[in-house]
């Protein structure tokens, strides 16, 4: 996990390192997040017991692309993104609606292959994210509280980190594509953890975005 931050690190510096030498397109973005947990221990998966909802969403902010050549380039962006998920639990004979929502600044870095779909160009993407989680929020039925970011047995970390893979189209200087951020860092801090218990991320994106040609 941490050689995949430091990679992520890396990219990014390298990517606006290069943008004083190539001609680079900035995209605005704006879509539709659906998200999850993968939740559980050696033992237990959380998820499946109390049958996690995809919880809707956002996510909004840019990218700029740096081209490689015709067919490839590096896309590094900076998103304001929701996570999380939803589910029902049985209490003391009654049924509560649980809410666990974050949000979180990520920076994906992702190499970008371009191929034509009969005139129209697609594309198909691949690469790491960095996320920093800024809030989040957990609620049973009427009752919210905070959820505190920290170090300690048990609190959230701030730092997500993963994989994020995606596929589109681009019409004139419109995109509208489709991406899987795939968690692979466990966001909880647990000291003891023989019995393997994790909780990651999961989020599919969908994206609308507008390309803006950027000067060399």
């Amino acid at each position: 996990m941490k050689n995949l931050f430091q990679v992520t690190i890396l990219a990014t510096f390298l990517l606006f390192s290069f943008s004083t030498a190539y001609t680079q397109t900035i995209t605005a973005k704006a879509g539709l997040n659906l998200s999850t947990f993968q939740d559980g221990d050696d033992d237990f998966d959380y998820a499946d017991e109390f049958d996690y909802q995809l919880k809707p969403g956002f996510h909004i902010g840019a990218t700029a692309e740096f081209p490689i050549s015709d067919a490839i380039g590096i896309e590094g962006g900076l998103l304001l993104s929701t996570k999380g998920t939803t589910y029902e639990i049985d209490l003391w004979g009654e049924t509560f609606e649980a809410r666990t929502h974050f949000l979180y600044i990520d920076i994906p870095v992702t190499a970008k292959g371009y191929f034509d779909l009969g005139g129209v160009k697609g594309y198909a993407a691949a690469g790491p994210y960095l996320g920093i989680g800024i809030s989040g929020k957990s609620s049973l039925n009427d009752e919210t509280e905070d959820i505190e970011f920290g170090s300690d047995e048990g609190d959230t970390k701030r730092t997500d980190l993963g994989l994020v893979f995606g596929a589109g189209v681009e019409f004139s200087n419109v995109v509208v594509g489709l991406s899987y951020n795939l968690g692979l860092a466990n966001i909880v801090n647990i000291d003891d953890n023989d019995n393997g218990y994790h909780m990651r991320n999961r989020v599919l994106q969908f994206t609308v975005g507008y390309k803006f040609a950027a000067a060399e």
